[in-house]
């Protein structure tokens, strides 16, 4: 039987016309309360970059009923997200409730007997694929 566990992935992206969507950050944990958090840490410090409109709107939602909502509708299994702009960037993060499987780790611990007929096709000399060199 395999052992799932529950818990939240968080991810900071930016988005701009000159430069599109890239992914800034991600974390995955245990409690709706930790990923909030998360997010409370890494936007806190882009508030005060803010106008006085959107640093009121952001420091609501931070500091007041918009992150306890926010714990509140993940531990119901609802996705939450928040964004900040500025000029012509975007930073939003999003949070929602996940299935995290266990993967195989590469020492061969539970790893199936058939794993090592399967040819490793990673070039990088420090790579190591299976129990041996790749």
């Amino acid at each position: 039987m395999v052992a799932v566990r529950r818990g939240f992935w968080a991810e900071c992206v930016t988005r701009t016309a000159d430069t599109g969507t890239s992914l800034v950050a991600s974390i995955d944990t245990v409690t709706a309360r930790q990923a909030v958090g998360w997010v409370r840490g890494s936007a806190g410090p882009l508030v005060s970059l803010l106008d006085d409109v959107e640093r009121d709107a952001a420091l609501s939602w931070l500091e007041g009923g918009g992150c306890i909502g926010a714990v509140a509708g993940l531990r119901r299994g609802e996705p939450c997200a928040f964004t900040l702009r500025r000029g012509g960037t975007r930073v939003d993060w999003t949070v929602r409730p996940v299935i995290f499987l266990p993967l195989a780790g590469r020492d061969d611990r539970g790893v199936p007997e058939c794993a090592g007929r399967f040819a490793c096709v990673m070039t990088d000399s420090d790579h190591q694929c299976g129990s041996g060199r790749g």
